[in-house]
C-alpha cells in the first residue's frame, strides 16, 4: 500500500513539473505605421482588421481599426488563451491588401507597413 501511496505522489509531481505554464500576455498591445511603399508618405484612413482563426474554420473578424492623418495606429486587445492565430489586414482602396501575422507571446508589437499600389 505505501508503495502506490508513494508511486501516486511521485506520478502526480511529475505531472505537474512537465505541465507547461501559458505565459502569453492577457493584453497585447499593437501600434504601428502605415506608408506608400513608393513615396515613404503615411497613409491616413487605412481599414485594419484584427481577426483571429484555430487552424480549422474560416477567420472571425474581432475589430476594426484605421490609421490617423499621420499613417499611425494602436490599440491594445485581449487575447483567449487558446490557440488562436491572430491577423492584421491592411487596406485602402487603389492599394493592395497587407496581410500580418501577430505573435502571441510578444505583449507590444509595432508594426511598419508599407502598401504598394495597384496596377489595375
Amino acid at each position: 500500500m505505501k508503495k502506490i501511496v508513494l508511486f501516486s505522489i511521485m506520478f502526480t509531481m511529475l505531472l505537474s513539473a512537465c505541465k507547461k505554464k501559458d505565459t502569453r500576455p492577457d493584453v497585447l498591445h499593437i501600434s504601428g505605421i502605415v506608408t506608400d511603399k513608393e513615396t515613404s508618405n503615411p497613409k491616413d484612413s487605412v481599414s485594419i482588421e484584427l481577426s483571429k482563426s484555430d487552424g480549422f474554420s474560416s477567420r472571425i473578424i474581432l475589430d476594426t481599426y484605421s490609421t490617423d492623418s499621420d499613417g499611425k495606429f494602436s490599440f491594445k486587445f485581449s487575447q483567449n488563451k487558446i490557440s488562436y492565430s491572430y491577423y492584421l489586414i491592411f487596406s485602402k482602396k487603389s492599394y493592395t491588401k497587407e496581410e500580418v501575422h501577430i505573435d502571441k507571446d510578444k505583449e507590444k508589437q509595432n508594426f511598419n507597413i508599407q502598401l504598394i499600389k495597384d496596377e489595375k
